[in-house]
């Protein structure tokens, strides 16, 4: 990548590899910068939407890149957010888990403010013991006072003499106490003042800085003035223009956005809010302004090529490309029996769509034959381990909880911890070696959402090995977009009753 100020974008269709060329990037800007003059700006900043896109692309970063001699090194990763949201595989990155190592370190100052503090708390504990004593004998020499005959001048001069001795004492516990108050304020600042210091020198000291879109407008980066040369946005296509903005503030040169417009948009649950495009994201409104900033990763490294043949020609038109012997890198057992080969649409003729809670749709037929076929799997094939090798997707939640229902009821209740099933859109950027996609619509109303072209890319390409859809071939023929995938199958022989 060249030195260029200003957004460059980089689409990641499915599978082409998106957090691999994040970390090649970082991996190239880094190497830049060492060969230039390193100034303290010459950091970047990395960000996602989500904790746990951050935490893969921080785990990666742990393992080790290449820089632009191909050497693999390691560069200086920290973390920010709240530790309870954060992944247990990446906290020795945190911000919070660095400072509490050097805060720790055994050094003489440290242990020194450490110790003052501890002494002057404990000071002050005995100190208020010794004053809630002395007012107690205060309130017992006044009341003797009040009680004692006015005439007995001598006993009332004693008794004067001695709750002046005993206000004296009070004075000088009470001045006591406030040197200790001091001497502990003292402790404390310079504690406060070291911890500042600390946590400037791990984040000037730092490569990368990860964190959430949110997280990177957190006070804390702001008052320690932190600036970066270069933002990387992850997901940046999900993400709502005015999440991409914030770290946009640290002044950075330049802005790389990665992501897939013609995947899952930002989640916007208002529809005025919708109408008036608050869910195009920065990606989308600076490719429509600058197409020529936009930058194809056109090699797709997960689907076997019977499943990405059309993904390919609907939605990219035609430029994504296998990566080589695909299709016998994702060539499965399975394959050999004509029952389950890498593709297949399987005609739910029978299939009823029904509403449930919420207008939400389902459909029973759809649901038996998902597992029907798993079961015909792990029939068929009980040597090989099925744990977490499925995908159950559907873009309804009524459909979804039908599913997990029958799953549970036919395979145990822990069946669904080995067969993950989702919505559509739960699944984004994740992956499976076995996908069933259950459209679920057979009614007279339409696709509904399935019409979405977006929503139908992400369901299409989950797929390692073999991608089953679900479907009722009369119905989604309704939709042109449909109908082209439905036509593919039927050409392809692909189709089955």
């Amino acid at each position: 990548m060249q030195r260029e100020h200003g957004f460059t974008l980089i689409q990641g269709p499915p599978g082409t590899g998106k957090t691999k060329t994040i970390l090649g990037l970082t991996g190239a800007l880094l190497s830049q910068d060492k060969d230039a003059a390193r100034t303290a700006n010459n950091k970047l900043l990395i960000c996602a939407p989500s904790n746990a896109a951050v935490d893969e692309i921080v785990k990666r970063l742990k393992s080790g890149i290449r820089d632009s001699r191909g050497v693999t090194f390691k560069p200086r990763v920290v973390r920010v957010g709240q530790s309870d949201h954060i992944s247990s595989t990446v906290r020795d990155t945190t911000l919070d888990f660095l400072m509490e190592q050097a805060l720790n370190a055994n050094t003489t100052q440290a242990l020194g403010a450490k110790e003052t503090r501890k002494s002057a708390l404990g000071q002050q504990r005995t100190l208020r013991a010794q004053l809630d004593e002395i007012n107690v004998e205060i309130r017992e020499l006044d009341s003797q006072m009040q009680r004692t005959d006015p005439s007995s001048t001598a006993a009332l001069r004693e008794m004067r003499e001695k709750f002046h001795s005993v206000k004296q004492r009070k004075q000088r516990v009470c001045q006591q106490l406030e040197q200790e108050r001091a001497r502990a304020r003292e402790a404390s600042k310079a504690m406060d003042e070291r911890k500042q210091r600390v946590r400037m020198q791990i984040l000037q000291s730092t490569d990368i800085l990860c964190c959430t879109l949110s997280g990177s407008g957190h006070d804390m980066l702001t008052s320690l003035k932190c600036a970066f040369d270069t933002v990387i946005i992850d997901e940046a296509a999900q993400s709502i223009e005015l999440s991409c903005l914030i770290p946009l503030k640290y002044e950075c040169n330049r802005c790389v956005l990665v992501g897939d417009p013609l995947q899952l948009p930002p989640t916007v649950f208002s529809q005025s809010a919708t109408k008036h495009g608050y869910n195009k994201s920065l990606f989308v409104r600076v490719q429509q302004n600058a197409p020529e900033s936009v930058s194809l990763l056109s090699i797709q490294y997960r689907m076997h090529p019977e499943i990405s043949a059309l993904p390919s020609r609907l939605f990219y038109n035609s430029r994504l490309k296998d990566g080589p012997e695909m299709a016998a890198k994702q060539c499965a057992p399975w394959h050999r029996n004509e029952r389950y080969p890498p593709f297949v649409f399987l005609n739910i003729q029978s299939g009823r769509e029904q509403k449930g809670a919420l207008h939400s749709v389902f459909n029973m037929q759809e649901v038996e034959a998902a597992v029907q076929l798993v079961f015909g799997l792990c029939q068929d094939y009980p040597k090989l381990s099925w744990k977490q090798r499925i995908g159950v997707i559907t873009p309804y939640k009524q459909q979804l909880r039908k599913l997990v229902e029958a799953f549970r009821k036919h395979f145990g209740p822990s069946a669904t911890d080995a067969i993950e099933c989702n919505t559509v859109d739960g699944f984004q950027g994740q992956e499976k070696d076995i996908i069933i996609f259950s459209c679920v619509r057979a009614g007279e109303a339409g696709v509904g959402f399935l019409a979405d072209r977006r929503r139908m890319n992400v369901g299409l390409t989950r797929a390692r090995k073999s991608l089953f859809v679900l479907g009722n071939a009369k119905m989604l023929g309704g939709s042109p977009l449909w109908k082209s995938l439905i036509d593919d199958a039927n050409t392809r022989g692909l189709l089955k009753n």
